[in-house]
């Protein structure tokens, strides 16, 4: 059967995907503004920790119009991690990439079969700016896996109505919830609904 073919070559892309990501996160470099983007990440969560006592979050730099997601994320695994800041942090992003393409071969899948969710897991890792921003880029690449999430959960309760199941509701919010929390542009899968 061609369907249960090209699902086991999108689990295979996949599979590989996430090799390359462990095999590979400490190659890159930090880029220019990521140091700037690790102290606000500890600075956002320096905010929670401290009861909401701690605001310095929102006096440095320009950040604070930003959300932070990713940032407080990664500062919270920084704690624990036996790795570098920035090994934490490219690790975080490939996998969160490795989570998005999953997302986006879901929604293909759920829109077009499994060759076309092929595909879409095929182009998405062979296009260079967006692998190589998984592992630097805090706030577009997060984002966009964030909206592709959005849109499937948006997709699924579409397929669902007039009585969305608990778990797409769930999921959406979720979704959503996150997406916003990395750009504001988030809001614009609010008219996609």
């Amino acid at each position: 059967d061609a369907g249960v073919l090209y699902r086991n070559l999108s689990w295979l892309a996949m599979g590989c995907i996430a090799l390359l990501v462990v095999l590979t996160y400490r190659d890159y470099g930090i880029v220019w503004d990521e140091e700037w983007q690790n102290v606000y990440g500890g600075k956002l969560l320096a905010y929670y920790l401290s009861g909401f006592q701690d605001r310095s979050a929102f006096a440095y730099r320009d950040l604070y119009l930003y959300g932070g997601a990713f940032d407080m994320i990664a500062a919270a695994l920084n704690t624990v991690s036996p790795l570098g800041e920035y090994e934490t942090r490219h690790l975080l992003g490939g996998l969160l990439g490795v989570v998005g393409m999953f997302g986006a071969w879901r929604l293909a899948r759920l829109l077009a079969g499994e060759r076309a969710a092929f595909i879409a897991v095929t182009l998405l890792a062979l296009t260079p700016a967006l692998y190589g921003h998984m592992f630097n880029n805090p706030k577009d690449a997060p984002f966009a896996w964030g909206m592709i999430w959005t849109t499937y959960f948006l997709c699924r309760a579409v397929r669902e109505l007039p009585r969305p199941q608990v778990v797409t509701m769930l999921g959406l919010g979720t979704a959503l919830g996150l997406t916003l929390s990395i750009r504001v542009g988030g809001v614009l899968a609010l008219i996609y609904l």
